[in-house]
């Protein structure tokens, strides 16, 4: 890198490289753990040290829109990017010490990660001495928000986002009851290589809370889940948008990190071939209870992540949507059901399609002429740099990502 003759780094997203490790005693506390490092974040610390050398506080400049997305610390390690010197200069160049400078660590009550319980915990909770944190980072960080800015910016229709409330099936109620059962079993102990952790299990309890068959493929289609909810949804705005004719072509983007295509723990399969009904699949199974058939399929899953859930499920988008694609292909059956209702196929596309930044520009084209009217993608893929709201009238998260910071990227 040194030969290259590079004399500055401009960083865009520079979120992306967040996960810079540091040292810190304090490793059990949650907004704290540095157990995520990113190899990319290391490269680019590096690289920004060997440029201060020559070019000091002119070697770099970051650009994000989400510079605080997960936790408190990094708000540090983008100071020890861009003022490591100066942090050292004023004696808090180490994690410990500017923590306890800016931050205090509360025990507080919070919801498990079941969902069904509570639970006390420990975290960095909030910024005190935020006045003089503010003028630190005041002189590396040029803030801007879109009131600042007065973007043009579409209001929502009622002021608010709307809430659509969907139901679990009994068997993927019991199957939910089963992991906080496992999840409770875990307490206190460090899994094996191999056996189920926390991540694992909270991953398979979000896939069974978007759609069972992300876990079990020759499960039922729930007539009140989220898929089918959507499906209506997406429908009905795209019915509406037929009919006026001052305004037609109207556009819908659809948010969906889990059963994402192109991945081979999540090949569509015939909609014909699956059982219709749960009566069909608990006959199918052979004598299995439901909980038997699915722990069966869930043989194969993924359960190598670590044992904390939060920061780990975070540590990059692509490792997160290939953890989180499940076994069934939700984009197609999407698309089916669509077709199935009468919208033309042209007018459905998944972001997954387009390889390559031509080919995304040319799918984005399609979205704001009107010749794609209902696009559908995940957050590491379609939340940042999508630029289609010419038409835009609606925007579907079926799930909740990861960190907030998803959801600001997916809204723009």
């Amino acid at each position: 890198f040194e030969e290259l003759g590079v004399d500055h780094i401009t960083v865009d997203e520079a979120h992306l490289f967040k996960n810079l490790w540091f040292q810190t005693r304090h490793t059990r506390v949650r907004g704290i753990s540095n157990a995520s490092e990113s190899q990319r974040a290391t490269d680019l610390y590096i690289k920004i040290r060997h440029l201060e050398k020559s070019r000091p506080g002119r070697s770099a400049l970051f650009l994000t829109g989400t510079p605080l997305s997960n936790t408190m610390a990094e708000v540090y390690t983008m100071m020890r990017y861009l003022q490591h010197d100066t942090l050292n200069e004023y004696g808090i160049g180490e994690f410990d010490s500017w923590a306890q400078t800016f931050g205090n660590i509360k025990t507080k009550t919070e919801l498990a990660p079941n969902g069904r319980a509570f639970r006390d915990t420990t975290s960095f909770g909030e910024f005190v001495n935020i006045p003089e944190l503010a003028t630190l980072y005041g002189r590396i960080a040029d803030t801007q928000t879109a009131e600042s800015l007065k973007l043009p910016r579409p209001t929502l229709k009622g002021g608010k986002p709307i809430v659509v409330e969907t139901e679990l099936a009994p068997t993927e109620e019991n199957f939910v009851q089963e992991l906080i059962a496992k999840m409770e079993s875990l307490k206190g102990k460090k899994p094996q290589k191999g056996d189920p952790n926390f991540l694992s299990l909270f991953t398979q309890g979000l896939q069974v809370g978007t759609d069972f068959r992300l876990v079990d493929p020759n499960a039922p289609f729930n007539p009140n889940g989220k898929i089918a909810k959507a499906v209506d949804n997406i429908f009905s705005v795209w019915e509406r948008g037929n009919k006026d004719e001052k305004a037609p072509d109207k556009a819908q983007l659809v948010f969906l990190d889990v059963g994402v295509p192109g991945s081979k723990s999540a090949r569509p399969l015939s909609r014909t071939a699956k059982p219709a009904t749960v009566e069909e699949w608990q006959a199918a199974m052979d004598g299995e209870t439901q909980i038997e058939a699915v722990r069966r399929g869930l043989a194969d899953v993924e359960d190598e992540a670590g044992e904390q859930l939060q920061e780990e499920a975070s540590e990059e988008d692509a490792e997160t949507e290939a953890l989180l694609a499940g076994k069934f292909n939700l984009y197609q059956d999407i698309k089916d059901h669509l077709i199935e209702r009468g919208i033309p196929a042209d007018q459905i596309a998944f972001i997954h399609d387009a390889k390559n930044d031509e080919q995304k520009a040319k799918l984005f084209d399609a979205v704001r002429e009107g010749k794609v009217r209902i696009l559908l993608g995940s957050s590491a893929k379609m939340g940042v740099g999508t630029n289609v709201q010419k038409r835009l009238v609606a925007m579907h998260h079926i799930e909740a990502p990861w960190k907030p910071a998803d959801v600001e990227q997916r809204d723009g």
